[in-house]
């Protein structure tokens, strides 16, 4: 598996399920899935919620409303 381009790869595991794949991640790299962590084995999200926030301005004390991703 090493070595192949994206493409040789897909073709590869096309058609494979998901114990014959964790049989290749143990046996080509020494990846045992089920000992990974479950954020790395179920894949994992990432998602931002926009929230509004006032800051003050410190030389007048006015305030500009802005959005702001956390």
């Amino acid at each position: 598996m090493l070595g192949k381009s994206k493409s040789e790869a897909q073709n590869y595991l096309k058609g494979t399920q998901a114990r014959e794949k964790n049989e290749l991640l143990l046996k080509e790299f020494g990846i045992n899935y089920n000992t990974l962590p479950a954020m790395f084995r179920l894949g994992s999200s990432v998602f931002r919620v926009k929230t509004e926030n006032t800051p003050i301005l410190e030389n007048d004390a006015s305030s500009v409303k802005k959005g702001k991703l956390k």
